[in-house]
Order: structure tokens, then C-alpha cells, then sequence
């Protein structure tokens, strides 16, 4: 907005005279009446004391907003009311002069896309008068690293500071009424941020991509968490869901990749959403609540540290690559009610030793049990109608088969192709698999769990021995072939000489 010569002489000579007076002034000082080229009069305009730079621009944002904006790159605004809110016409879109902002008491809000793309703006400051942050505000302000608001803030409008990729710290004021969608997306430097008690929503895609969050508290009266809500958190250690949540969104915690401990999904929740879970490769425990009816696509895929998971009765579908690629799990137990088990339900779980499929199962999915290399045992109903293709493919430990129907009954049961390893293991007719304890090792001396004893597993035992490796529990049992409760380089001995058949394992 081009202003007229009647505008900038008078400002000149306030400049003038401020400097020559050299008095230092408390307030903001104003004049009336200022005409600009396109007839627009300003009835206020307040210059603000302090910054002696000179003023490179100043005129209007908003009815009865003002603004001024020195050499310096501090920008003070003051007025009544709201900022202009529409969007890419605010004076300060993508403004790389832009570095500090001070907005005085009277102002109730920071527009629409206000500050849109200001990469060198690095600090603001809000009152109390401010109760919206509106759309975009401060979007892609990539250089923003100190937003200090104040109480009276009500609502965080969607993609409010989206990739503020600087932004390391932020209070939100217990006045907060809403944080709309894509809120604090992408603020990769984000390490800590407190939810006030008066949220009772987490929007989607809220806190998404801020790489560097460690830890984040849920209100207790949240009751509903959005999808992508926290996805791609790589940082984020903990959470913990309150019991009034009711319902979690597809990939709320996708790619937590840090996400530890176990978590308890509040009894409230029906479906464990799409990829909820996937890529939380930490992740070693999860308890589902019995009002749980479906495990919906890759919920759980890629949880590479999670050993257990009990499916409760109320579960019916289990659907595609819910568990794939689990490679630590090795217990599932699955409840009664379960009628489907999808395709890749539980591909690539490598440790997986045995399981049980209810009486209801009818139908195995294609490439159900996938590469489940050591898998030695399965109970399968006799309602299963249809073995679908790769279903137990590459399933190579597979030696028993426990089927609860007759004969006859499996004769007739289609199995598609790529299931040699199902044909070719033991049928047990009219039989349930026996219980195995938790004691239960499958190879003595088969540390590294892929169905051979060689050297390489007694070079994991010595180095275990010395304090050079870590092991799993799983991992000591098997490498325990002495029997004596306790993992030595005896027991490394062991191994090799069975490696090279000089020895039967265990040792008794």
C-alpha cells in the first residue's frame, strides 16, 4: 500500500523530533488522520518508542490494526480488534525482513496466513487480548524459535505454526479452548509441550513430524485422539492414553520409531485403526481392551521389539499385515472370536513358534504366515474351509500340524498353491496342539534363531560371555545347553564342538 506525501512528512518529523528531544516515551504515540493514495483515511497510528532504526514500513493490517515495522526487523502492531483474515493479503506475507513481533493489548487476533512464510522472523510476543491464532498464521516460518502466549488464548487455528522447524518452545495457556488440525506440524525442533486440561480433542495431524518431541501429556479428558496425530515422532519415548478416549485415528503413532515400554488402549476403543502403530519398532507391549472388534491394515506392522499380544474374544477381524514383519514375536494368542485372518496378518514374524486358530477361522489369507520361518507348530480348526496361496510359504520349521476335524474333512479343505510346508509337516487328526511352557526352547544352541547351530552362535555366546553382546531371553535359553542356569564360554565350547558333530545338545 503506497502511502502519500502528507503521510511520510509528518512521520518524518515525528521521527525528527522524537530524536532531537531524545526522551524516552512509555507508550505509543499516535496522530490522526493520515490519507493514503487510495483514499483509505487512518484514524490511528501508533508509533512505538524504544526502536530507534529507521521505519521502513507502517500502515494498516486489520479495521483498527496498525502496524510498523523498523530497519531493525522488529515489527510492533497495535490496535483494537482483529488482523485482517484474508488470505495472501496481509503486509507481512513472506516478509524475509521480519525478525521480531511485539503485538500490544487491544488486538484479538493474529490473522489468516498473517505471517506466511516470514523464514526470519525468530520470536513473538501475544497479550492477552489475542483469543485466536487464525489459519496458517505462522505458517512455514522456519526460522520462529519463541512464541510467548498469553492467557486468554482460546483457539490454534489449523496449520497455525506448520513447519516452524525452529520452534523449541511452546506453553500453551490453560485458557485454550481448541488446536485445530496440522496445528504444530512439522516443528522438528519441538522437544516438550504440555496439552492444558481444557482440551478435550487431539486434531489430526497435531503434532506430526515434530522429530525431535520426547515427551507430550495427553489431558485426562481427552476423548478422542486424530489420525497423525503423533506420526513420525521419531523421539517420542512415551505415551500415555487417558481412559476417556473413545476413539484413535489411522496412524495417530505411525513411525514412533522410539516409542517404548507398553502401552493400554483405554477400554472405550471398538477398532485398532490403520497402521496405529506401525513402524514403533520399541514398541514392546500393548494391551487391547475387550471391546475391541477389529485390528485394522498394519496396525501393528513393523513393531519389531513386540514378543506378545493377546487378542481378546471380542476381536473378529484381524486384517491385512496387521502383525507383519514383527520379528521378535513369538506368543499370540488369539480369542475366540476371530472368523478371519487376512492376508500378511503375520508375514515375517520369524520368531513365532507356535500358535492356535479358533473354531471360528474358516479362511487363512494369502501369505498369511509368510516367512515365518520358525514356526513349528500350529493348531488349525476343522471349520477352515480354504488355505489361500503362500499362505505358509517359506514356513521351513514347520512340523506339526494339529487339526481338530477327521481325515475326510482335511481331505476336502482347498490349500492354494506355495504351502509345501503345511503338506509336508505331520497331521494330527482330531487333535488339539499340546501346551508348550514357557521353558520351551526349539533348538539347544540355535542362538541366532535361524533353525542351524554353527559357529556363528557359539561366537554370540562368548562374546556374551565377556560382556561384548547382549541377549535376548529367548537367546540365553537356547545358548543354556549345559543346563546349568547360567551362559558361559563352557557353553560357547558346546556349541561348537555340536557345530562340527563332536557333541549332542543339550548337555545332560
Amino acid at each position: 500500500m503506497k502511502k502519500s506525501k502528507k503521510f511520510f512528512s509528518l512521520l518524518t518529523a515525528a521521527t525528527l523530533i522524537t530524536s532531537i528531544g531524545s526522551m524516552s516515551v512509555n507508550a505509543f504515540e499516535y496522530a490522526e488522520n493520515y490519507e493514503y493514495s487510495d483514499n483509505i483515511t487512518v484514524n490511528h497510528i501508533y508509533v512505538k518508542s524504544g526502536d530507534n532504526t529507521p521505519v521502513v514500513d507502517s500502515g494498516k493490517c486489520g479495521d483498527n490494526v496498525y502496524y510498523e515495522l523498523h530497519e531493525s526487523g522488529t515489527l510492533y502492531i497495535n490496535g483494537t480488534g482483529a488482523m485482517s483474515t484474508e488470505y495472501n493479503n496481509t503486509p507481512f506475507f513472506k516478509n524475509e525482513l521480519i525478525k521480531a513481533v511485539y503485538v500490544e493489548k487491544g488486538v484479538t487476533s493474529i490473522g489468516n496466513s498473517a505471517f506466511y512464510g516470514c523464514v526470519n522472523m525468530q520470536s513473538i510476543t501475544l497479550p492477552s487480548s489475542v483469543e485466536l491464532i487464525d489459519w496458517g498464521a505462522f505458517y512455514n516460518c522456519s526460522g520462529l524459535v519463541t512464541v510467548n502466549m498469553s492467557e486468554g488464548l482460546k483457539t490454534i487455528g489449523m496449520y497455525a505454526f506448520y513447519q516452524c522447524s525452529a520452534l523449541n518452545g511452546v506453553t500453551i495457556p490453560k485458557s485454550i479452548a481448541e488446536l485445530n488440525d496440522y496445528a504444530f506440524y512439522g516443528c522438528e525442533s519441538l522437544t516438550e509441550i504440555i496439552i492444558p486440561d481444557s482440551i478435550t480433542s487431539i486434531s489430526q495431524g497435531m503434532l506430526e513430524l515434530c522429530k525431535s518431541l520426547e515427551k507430550v501429556t495427553i489431558p485426562k479428558n481427552v476423548t478422542s485422539i486424530g489420525k497423525y496425530a503423533f506420526a513420525y515422532c521419531d523421539s517420542l519415548k512415551e505415551i500415555a492414553i487417558p481412559d476417556k478416549v473413545t476413539a484413535i485415528g489411522e496412524q495417530a503413532f505411525k513411525d514412533c520409531k522410539s516409542l517404548s515400554g507398553e502401552i493400554t488402549i483405554p477400554n472405550g476403543i471398538t477398532t485398532i485403526d490403520k497402521s496405529l502403530f506401525e513402524g514403533c519398532e520399541k514398541l514392546k507391549g500393548v494391551t487391547l481392551p475387550d471391546a475391541v472388534t477389529t485390528v485394522e491394515e498394519s496396525a501393528f506392522s513393523g513393531c519389531n521389539s513386540l514378543t506378545k499380544i493377546d487378542i481378546p474374544d471380542s476381536v473378529e477381524f484381524i486384517k491385512s499385515s496387521a502383525f507383519k514383519d514383527c520379528i521378535k514375536l513369538k506368543q499370540v494368542n488369539i480369542g475366540s472370536g476371530v472368523i478371519m485372518l487376512s492376508s500378511d496378518a503375520f508375514s515375517g514374524c520369524k520368531n513365532l513358534k507356535t500358535i492356535v486358530l479358533p473354531e471360528k477361522v474358516s479362511t487363512i489369507g494369502i501369505r498369511c504366515f509368510y516367512n515365518c520361518e520358525n514356526l513349528k507348530a500350529i493348531e488349525i480348526p476343522k471349520g477352515i474351509s480354504n488355505i489361500n496361496d503362500s499362505a505358509f510359504e517359506n514356513c521351513t520349521g514347520l512340523s506339526d500340524v494339529y487339526y481338530t476335524g477327521d481325515e475326510s474333512k482335511w481331505a476336502i479343505t482347498y490349500i492354494e498353491n506355495n504351502n509345501e510346508c503345511l503338506k509336508n509337516a505331520v497331521i494330527h487328526y482330531e487333535s488339539h496342539m499340546p501346551e508348550m511352557t514357557d521353558d520351551y526352547v526349539d533348538i539347544y544352541g540355535d542362538v541366532n534363531v535361524d533353525g542351524k547351530i554353527t559357529a556363528k552362535d557359539a561366537l554370540m555366546v562368548q562374546r556374551y560371555s565377556i560382556k561384548l553382546a547382549e541377549l535376548s531371553d529367548d537367546q540365553l535359553k537356547a545358548a543354556d545347553v549345559d543346563l546349568d542356569g547360567k551362559v558361559t564360554a563352557k557353553d560357547a565350547l558346546y556349541i561348537l564342538r555340536c557345530s562340527i558333530n563332536q557333541a549332542v545338545l543339550p548337555i545332560e
